[in-house]
């Protein structure tokens, strides 16, 4: 069986604490590479973890967000 997200990249906000940090985890195992934008709670970064800092309460935070995620990844499938 083949996981549903293997080989795509989803961008997950809000991934150091609680339900981010969940969503992190789950999308790992289901085979997705993550990139976990987080105001300031470290993430456990790894073969298929990347973090940025972000504060998207900032302006022009998401735009920042964005091209530096595009920068790790050529391509976002999810947000």
């Amino acid at each position: 069986m083949t996981n549903s997200f293997t080989g795509r990249t989803i961008l997950i906000t809000g991934a150091g604490r609680n339900i981010g940090a969940h969503l992190v985890s789950h999308f790992v195992a289901q085979g997705a590479f993550v990139i976990a934008a987080t105001k300031s709670t470290a993430v456990q970064v790894g073969e298929n973890v990347a973090q940025i800092d972000v504060d998207l309460s900032e302006v022009g935070a998401g735009v920042r967000l964005m091209s530096d995620a595009l920068a790790l990844r050529p391509s976002i499938d999810y947000v």
